[in-house]
Formats: structure tokens, C-alpha cells, sequence
């Protein structure tokens, strides 16, 4: 079901320039769409029900037990738990973000395709897109060679070989990690073929989809200790699924279904560039390539003293008296310096240097402490993108002790713990400018993301539609807005997703119509007390005594609901919105390297 057009006046405005712009909400990042928690997600509604380790058998076009399409179908719950991910971010802001990497390698994204996951959106064919494609090329079929293969000279600068190879990556929707030296290490045929079928591509003679997956089937079967002495011709089709989503994708990018942006393009970046401080003689081209990198180092000095903090307190627990320093060593690292070290934005050193520090001990405690550290990269990773991309990140059901919600507990002001409508404004712990309030997040429980996620896709429909007036003023929340507003307007949205909920049938209508007769008696009741027995000496203050005593009993079910509601908000998963811009001086060094 389409939404109205008043709707649709409030929620954005779609490619101006090569520029996608929106409300003030703009557009959502949401970090649960990383590929490597998407993988993460699908394998923990699997519980290990069904064996999603050979990729041949996962991405194979024949029908198997062991399919994408299969397992999907056959449970249910995934799709359940993603699309409850996807709406939530949704009735926040209309247009969704998406990198190549939650593209390319998502696994619900490959799995689903993009007529369902619009569909799950309740979007139509009239409808602009809301799911918007950052890529960084020009087309989707030149982000896909960029994201999937490299020459080896890039891999192996000591080397002056240009042949094309697999890039080095963790295919998180294969589970399959191609490392370096695996990447550098095939044979002669291989890198013939491979270069030669990109070439022909390039000039239009075949697709690069094609070339891609016929890559990837020769790396697996040389894993699968099959010799690759002639280089066949045909592909085997082992991921003839695989390929046949990353099609469906660029065709609906073609057909406008889905929205692109190219991150290269200077209409794009100028205007982002222009929010963030930077030397006046840095070309705009050379400032766009150092933005990540100076924008993640900004915001991980500012989450040192959170992080130091977390690493003391978890350490004192531990038999490893040692690792405190280690771990604190490890985010300097990873942080680096501006005259020296850069900063680490490659996940898989990251996360080898965190392992480091364990020093191979791995009591309870200090395997949290990994954990958190790895979130804490993972959330400083993805907090840059979002702002280097202009968006807003958003962090749907996170863990109750994960570094999301540790951030959010520690930015909340004590006198601002007691909050309504199951949502915590959060005040931003970074300075303002201008000296004016600001607030940094949203928080809401994890009921709202489960009663979306259970809606069918005509539901979700209607449920937008019946209450745009609310989704309108909830995504026009900004860290300008006042907290009062905003308590108001997410408890308004958190009400109406509960209200959708309720069920209605015979029975529940006729405990509804015992509940009112039981609540007029005693109403009745207590009325005749208050005349003949309690208050029957006072006649002038008598009627307003009985009004006062009948109010009270009627709202008393009304009081019990509240506090049900308000006691269930302030424990458990939530989703966070993290609506601030991070304050810190961005001053980008010439010698930086480009993302």
C-alpha cells in the first residue's frame, strides 16, 4: 500500500544534484546491516538448525535443503527479525543507506533481493526509493569489481605484476575469509583468465557479475583441493544464486526502485565537505579521501576516557592482572597519532591486534573484554562512515551490555534516567558551539522492533499510513529539538507501534463490556458509602469527594499499565539513534593516504 502524499511531503526529497537529501532526519546508517552482522544475526536465528558452511551449496541455484531460498522459506523467523530491524529505521527516516559491503556481501540482502526487502518496506512501484545505494563508482557494476578484485601489485606492492586476482576479504555471506598471501598465491591460468575476462568486460562483452562469480568458483574449487590445470571455459554455476541477486540489484538501481550515489562524484561530497572544518589549502578531491580517516581518529579520541574506563573496571575482575595496559595499548594503536601512526581503518587488523592483546589467555573475563573492544571498533567504524556519508547511524536491538548501550548509559544525565514513552533522551557529553542544549540519542525498547518485524507487508502499509501524522513529526527529531518534544513525539510513535498490536475478538470484547459493569458497580458503591456512611455530616464537599474517589478507582487499571510500561523500557535490548554530530577539529594532514 502506498503511503499518502502528505506523507510523502514530509519524509524527503530524492536526487537533486546526484545528491540524495532528505528531512531533518535526513538518512539512517543502520549498523546492523554491516555484512558482518548480518551474518552474525542469520546465524543466531538459525541456532545451528541448518549447515550454512559450504557457500557453494548456500549460493546454488538448484533447489537444496542447504539453499538461500530453502532456508528462508523455512524459517521464517529471519525474515521476521530483519524486517523488524529494517522498519524501525524506517519510521525514523525514509531513505536507508547502504554500502557496497552490506550490498554486495549482506547476506540478508543477497538472500531477500530487492522486490521483497521493498516490499517489507510497504513500498509500491509509484513510490520514490528508500533505500539508497552509496557506492564508490560510477556504476553498480564498477563498485562490484572495486569491492571483489584487485591486481596483485596492489596487494604485493614489491611485485610489478597488474594481473587481476580475488581481493583479499571476509566474505561474510560465503564464510569465507581470502587472505593475502591465498589472494597472491594462485596459478598462472587463473590470473590469465581472470585479467582477460575483466577486460572484455570493461569494453561491454560480457558482465562483470559474471566474471566476478566465475572468479569465485575457480578460488573455491582450488580450496577444495581440486587442481585448476585448465581453466574452463563454462561457469559450474555453483553460485549461479549469488550472481542472479547481485543482477536483480543492479536492475533495480536501473529501473529507479532502488535509489545510487556515487561517492566520487564532487556534487556529492562538496556539500558534506563544507559541514566538516578542514585546511583551506587541501583540495576538495584530497579532503574527501582523508574525511574518513580524520573523522574516525576524531571520534575515537573522544570515546578514549569511556573505553579506558570500561578496560580498568572489567580487568580488576580478572586473574589477568596484565591486560589493562594491553588493551589500552591497542586502542592507541588502532587510533594512532597525527604526526606518526594513522589510524587503523581496516577491521581485520583491528581486530588481530585486539586478539594480540589477549596474550592467549582466555579466562571469561577477558574474553567480555574482547568482545566490548571489538564492539568498540565496530561502533567507531561505523560511526565515522555515517558521518562521513552525512547520515545518521542508527543501532537497532543492541545487546543490554554491549558498547552501544554503554555509551548511551554513560551520556544519560542522572535526572534524566526517569523518562516517558518507553524513549531516553540522551544529552550529548561533547561541547557545543554555540552553548545551546543538544541531544545525542534515542532509545527505545526492543517491543517496538519485534511487534514491526511481525507485521505483514500490507500491515506495515496501513500502519504508516494511519499514523503519518505521528511518523512525520518523530522523524522531524533532530539534536536541535527540545527534550520535552522529544519524549512527546517518540512516545507518541512507541504508543502507536503498541496500539497496532492489540488484537481484538469476541471474547476480549465481552471481558471488556464485565470489565465497565464490574467498575460501574463499584462505582455505585462507592458512591452510597460516601452518602450514607463516610461523609454523610458533609453535605457541601460531598459531591466533589465522591467525583475525586470515583476517578481514581476508574484510572486505577490506566495507573498499573504506565507502570508496567515504564518499568519494561529501562532494562533489556534497545535500539539507539545517535542523532549528534561528534564536536572535535578536523584538521586533515596532506600526507594522509586515501581511504
Amino acid at each position: 500500500m502506498r503511503m499518502s502524499d502528505k506523507m510523502q511531503s514530509h519524509s524527503s526529497h530524492y536526487n537533486i544534484g546526484n545528491r540524495t537529501v532528505g528531512t531533518s532526519s535526513g538518512r539512517v546508517l543502520i549498523e546492523n546491516l554491516d555484512s558482518v552482522m548480518q551474518r552474525k544475526l542469520w546465524d543466531e536465528t538459525l541456532h545451528g538448525r541448518v549447515d550454512t558452511s559450504n557457500p557453494a551449496m548456500l549460493w546454488n541455484n538448484t533447489p537444496s535443503s542447504g539453499s538461500c531460498t530453502s532456508i528462508v522459506h523455512n524459517n521464517p523467523k529471519l525474515v521476521e527479525r530483519f524486517a523488524g530491524i529494517l522498519r524501525t529505521s524506517f519510521l525514523y527516516c525514509p531513505q536507508i543507506l547502504l554500502t557496497d559491503a552490506e550490498l554486495f556481501d549482506g547476506i540478508f540482502f543477497l538472500a531477500l533481493g530487492p522486490q521483497a526487502i521493498n516490499e517489507i518496506l510497504g513500498k509500491s512501484l509509484a513510490d520514490p526509493p528508500s533505500l539508497i545505494f552509496s557506492g564508490r563508482g560510477n556504476t553498480f557494476e564498477h563498485c562490484l569489481r572495486l569491492f571483489t578484485l584487485r591486481r596483485i601489485n596492489e596487494i604485493k606492492p614489491e611485485c610489478k605484476d597488474t594481473r587481476y586476482t580475488v581481493r583479499p576479504l571476509e566474505l561474510s555471506s560465503m564464510g569465507l575469509t581470502i587472505t593475502d598471501d591465498d589472494a597472491v598465491s594462485l596459478n598462472d591460468s587463473f590470473y590469465n583468465e581472470l585479467t582477460s575476462r575483466v577486460d572484455a568486460a570493461r569494453q561491454g562483452a560480457c558482465s562483470i557479475i559474471d566474471v566476478v562469480i566465475w572468479a569465485y568458483e575457480q578460488y573455491w574449487s582450488i580450496q577444495g583441493h581440486t587442481a585448476l590445470n585448465d581453466v574452463p571455459v563454462q561457469s559450474n554455476d555453483n553460485f549461479g544464486f549469488l550472481a542472479q541477486r547481485w543482477k536483480e540489484w543492479s536492475d533495480a538501481i536501473a529501473a529507479g526502485r532502488v535509489g545510487y550515489e556515487n561517492q566520487e562524484n564532487p556534487d556529492f561530497y562538496k556539500p558534506i565537505l563544507r559541514k566538516h572544518p578542514s585546511a583551506d589549502n587541501v583540495q576538495p578531491k584530497e579532503a574527501w579521501s582523508q574525511d574518513f580517516k580524520t573523522i574516525f581518529r576524531g571520534i575515537a579520541k573522544n570515546s578514549v576516557p569511556i573505553i579506558n574506563s570500561i578496560i580498568t573496571r572489567a580487568s580488576k575482575n580478572s586473574a589477568v592482572s596484565d591486560q589493562a595496559e594491553n588493551y589500552q595499548q591497542a586502542v592507541k594503536d588502532i587510533i594512532g597519532d597525527n604526526d606518526r601512526k594513522k589510524p587503523i581503518i581496516k577491521r581485520t587488523k583491528a581486530f588481530n591486534l585486539i586478539d594480540k592483546a589477549c596474550n592467549k589467555r582466555w579466562d571469561t573475563c577477558t574474553y567480555n573484554l574482547r568482545d566490548i573492544l571489538r564492539d568498540w571498533y565496530q561502533f567507531m567504524y561505523q560511526r565515522t562512515l555515517a558521518f562521513h556519508l552525512d547520515a545518521t547511524l542508527i543501532a537497532v536491538n543492541t545487546p543490554e551490555n554491549s558498547y552501544e548501550q554503554i555509551v548511551a548509559r554513560t551520556a544519560i544525565p542522572q535526572s534524566d534516567h526517569q523518562t516517558h514513552g518507553g524513549c531516553h533522551p540522551v544529552k550529548s557529553t561533547t561541547a557545543s558551539t554555540n552553548n545551546t542544549h543538544r541531544v545525542g540519542a534515542l532509545v527505545l525498547d526492543e517491543r517496538v522492533t519485534s511487534v514491526l518485524g511481525n507485521m505483514s507487508a500490507s500491515a506495515f502499509g496501513l500502519f504508516c499510513y494511519q499514523t503519518r501524522t505521528v511518523i512525520s513529526k518523530w522523524r522531524n527529531c533532530d539534536a536541535s529539538v527540545s527534550i520535552r518534544k522529544l519524549k512527546a513525539r517518540t512516545k507518541d510513535m512507541a504508543y502507536s507501534v503498541y496500539e497496532a498490536d492489540k488484537e481484538q475478538d469476541r471474547r476480549q470484547e465481552g471481558l471488556t463490556i464485565w470489565k465497565s459493569f464490574v467498575f460501574a458497580a463499584v462505582l455505585s458503591i462507592i458512591a452510597a458509602m460516601c452518602d450514607n456512611v463516610w461523609f454523610g455530616n458533609f453535605q457541601s464537599n460531598q459531591i466533589w469527594i465522591v467525583v475525586l474517589v470515583s476517578w481514581f478507582v476508574s484510572m486505577i487499571p490506566n495507573f498499573i499499565e504506565i507502570i508496567n510500561w515504564e518499568r519494561g523500557v529501562h532494562k533489556g535490548v534497545k535500539t539507539v539513534i545517535y542523532m549528534d554530530r561528534p564536536d572535535f577539529e578536523i584538521t586533515p594532514s596532506s600526507e594522509e593516504e586515501g581511504r
